[in-house]
């Protein structure tokens, strides 16, 4: 009986070990997870930081670009309109006058 008793208690001192060892390999498991998703988590906020900062320079070049380009409309709108009145304000003048004597 006394063996039965002592091979009963190795049994319960093995089982003990194994379930430590085995909480202790679920901590290490769980700490490799967490180092594994910081990781992720990292590369993946450095990826996307790298990837709006190509975009915000990409968006900034095409609108300098358009604004350059509706300035130098408004430029030569301007210089037209500046032309047309220099060749023509006079006409315009005598115009103006027309109609208001008639009235």
């Amino acid at each position: 009986m006394d063996t039965i008793i002592k091979r009963l208690s190795e049994i319960e001192d093995a089982t003990a070990k194994i379930m430590e060892n085995v909480n202790l390999q679920k901590k290490e498991y769980a700490k490799q997870i967490e180092a594994k998703t910081a990781q992720f988590d990292n590369e993946l906020q450095e990826k996307t930081n790298i990837q709006l900062t190509e975009l915000r320079d990409k968006l900034t070049t095409e609108m300098d670009q358009k604004l350059a380009a509706q300035k130098q409309e408004a430029q030569k709108a301007l210089e037209t309109m500046e032309d047309n009145y220099k060749k023509y304000h006079t006409l315009y003048v005598k115009q103006l006058m027309s109609s208001l004597i008639q009235v």
